[in-house]
């Protein structure tokens, strides 16, 4: 069942529902009214009545048929009926035997002055003349009163049908007024393919509920859009990346069996080869790395880790690669040991370390990185200072993305992966991470990590 649908069907139910209460309420009163109006009427008969029988001081002086020349009758199907003190009928002579007077005696011994029996309704009550009672009944058919409610229900029902069938035709006018922007963003999603990221839906004048979700749609695909350009990047970059030392293999192998040659010249081709394997390893490495903290929640096993302890292993890890690189580590102000304690992943961390360290020292004049522990506000802070080439200040709003790589690194060997895996690390840990740099003096990276107590806390 559409949206539109279900609105009239509710707003018939809710709108059904009001007029039919209102109906009946109108009902109701109009025909508790009429009651009370007519049995009005029939005690201002008894009223009178009374009164002129007293006047005329019946029945010594005159008969009760004498009170009905004065008194005319006042509505259809008048009756009027005296009864002695013992109920026995006094006036008329003769009832018609359609009247109900066991019912109205029995009615009166309850209490029931005022009375319905079918159609007819009659007002009972005792009557004293000179110190002798009597009980007058006076009865009629509110024939008119009768017929104007009938009208009303009528009028009622054929009102309810019509405003029903109104209600029904603006309901579905209406419904398609407040559901075109929904159609039309419908409509708008529809031309949106993959192919065509680009189109944005009609936010219409961006107020209203529907304005709103259309402007988040726009914002959502903003991001698709930028998430299959990063894509598209990174696959094409990937693809270069991977080609380039693949090839350099194939063209070393192939001129290593062009013709014959020493074994000098051999290990030598041998060499390079390996060394290019070596770095495509460490590419498809960084590469599954990178791949696995795009997982939206990846699932890392977390243990409770020294600082001091994974820096001085990311040191080590890089003097055994590269000889000619320096490390200085430094943690004299740290008050107490357990500061040093952060709760993450022993593997990525010494990946984040590994990378951030070995890019200060890379791009180095003197390969020297400075790398210094604090706390701070419940968080332990690694600053790795370098002295080197620095970052242009038009790069460094990119320096997260894949496969990127600064205007002014020259020849110095890289992928564009490190830092990109790194702010990936960070976030996985609930960490920060900046940046501040100036070119041609150095480069300045702030890791801030939570205290393993901090964040069980």
């Amino acid at each position: 069942m559409t949206i539109r649908t279900r609105l009239i069907i509710q707003f018939l139910l809710i709108s059904g529902l009001i007029l039919l209460l209102f109906a009946i309420s109108i009902y109701y009163f109009s025909y508790q009214y009429r009651n009370e109006e007519f049995f009005q009427r029939l005690k201002n008969k008894y009223t009178d009545f009374k009164q002129l029988a007293i006047s005329l001081k019946v029945p010594e002086k005159a008969s009760w048929e004498v009170i009905k020349i004065y008194l005319p009758s006042s509505f259809p199907e008048e009756k009027i009926i005296v009864l002695d003190e013992h109920f026995n009928l006094v006036f008329p002579k003769n009832l018609p035997p359609s009247f109900p007077l066991n019912n109205a005696l029995s009615a009166y011994s309850n209490g029931q002055n005022f009375q319905t029996h079918s159609d007819s309704q009659l007002y009972f009550d005792r009557l004293t003349i000179n110190n002798k009672d009597y009980y007058l009944i006076v009865s009629g058919h509110d024939i008119y009163g009768y017929s104007k409610i009938r009208f009303l229900g009528f009028i009622l029902i054929l009102g309810y049908i019509l405003i029903i069938f109104i209600t029904f035709f603006l309901g579905r006018f209406f419904a398609k007024q407040a559901l075109n922007p929904l159609s039309n963003l419908v409509r708008d999603l529809e031309l949106i393919t993959a192919d065509n990221l680009k189109t944005r839906v009609f936010e219409g004048n961006g107020k209203d509920e529907i304005g709103l979700m259309a402007k988040q749609v726009n914002l959502l695909m903003d991001r698709i859009e930028n998430a299959f350009v990063l894509q598209k990047g990174f696959v094409a970059n990937a693809s270069h990346e991977l080609r380039t030392p693949l090839a350099s293999i194939k063209s070393q192998l192939q001129v290593a069996i062009m013709n014959p040659r020493t074994k000098e010249e051999y290990h030598a081709y041998i060499e390079s080869a390996l060394e290019d394997i070596q770095h495509l390893t460490l590419l498809l490495n960084r590469l599954l790395e990178l791949a696995q903290t795009n997982i939206e929640k990846p699932s890392f096993p977390k243990s409770h880790l020294r600082i001091d302890e994974l820096l001085f292993s990311a040191r080590n890890t890089l003097l055994y690669r590269f000889a000619q690189f320096k490390v200085n580590i430094n943690f004299s102000d740290i008050p107490n040991e357990s500061d040093l304690v952060i709760f993450g992943n022993e593997n990525l961390l010494l990946s984040l370390f590994i990378n951030i360290i070995e890019n200060a020292c890379k791009f180095s004049q003197d390969n020297t990185a400075k790398v210094t522990i604090e706390t701070d506000s419940g968080n332990i802070v690694v600053t790795c200072t370098d002295k080197g080439i620095g970052i242009l200040p038009e790069d460094l709003t990119n320096l997260y993305e894949p496969f990127f790589r600064g205007k002014n690194i020259g020849i110095i060997k890289g992928y564009g992966i490190g830092l990109s895996l790194c702010r990936k690390i960070i976030d996985f840990h609930t960490g920060n991470i900046s940046i501040e740099s100036v070119p041609e003096k150095g480069t300045i990276v702030t890791i801030a990590l939570p205290i393993a107590s901090e964040e069980i806390n």
